[in-house]
């Protein structure tokens, strides 16, 4: 972790030398990953479409503080958010679907059991 109150000395390309303060220095380096993970996401997805929502005040001035938090803008903390949903989503209905897979299966899994059994208790048969 740097030193809150340290000095850094960055060299431009053109040799000159700065002298900048460190809070300056994380400031610049979480603006500059965030908009690199930005314009990755933006890369990836080559088109994003627009929506418009209406929140509670009280869930935007949260929403506000929580990005503020990490540096990113609120639009950015609120695609995360629906990502983040989407994923959990998408594993819930992966575990239903297993589910419902299992309870089809289930009668010939417990006659195959049942089979199983009868010989680990009696080989011969």
């Amino acid at each position: 972790m740097m030193n809150r109150n340290a000095l850094v000395v960055r060299v431009s390309a053109d040799d000159q030398v700065e002298r900048i303060d460190a809070d300056f220095l994380l400031r610049e380096t979480a603006a500059w990953d965030t908009m690199t993970e930005y314009s990755t996401g933006i890369s990836r997805s080559r088109i994003m479409g627009a929506i418009s929502l209406k929140l509670p005040e009280e869930v935007l001035e949260a929403s506000r503080r929580c990005a503020d938090t990490l540096h990113l803008s609120r639009a950015a903390y609120i695609r995360r958010a629906i990502e983040r949903m989407n994923r959990h989503t998408q594993a819930m209905l992966r575990a239903k679907r297993l589910a419902d897979a299992s309870k089809k299966v289930r009668k010939e899994s417990m006659r195959v059991n049942r089979e199983f059994s009868a010989i680990e208790q009696d080989p011969d048969a």
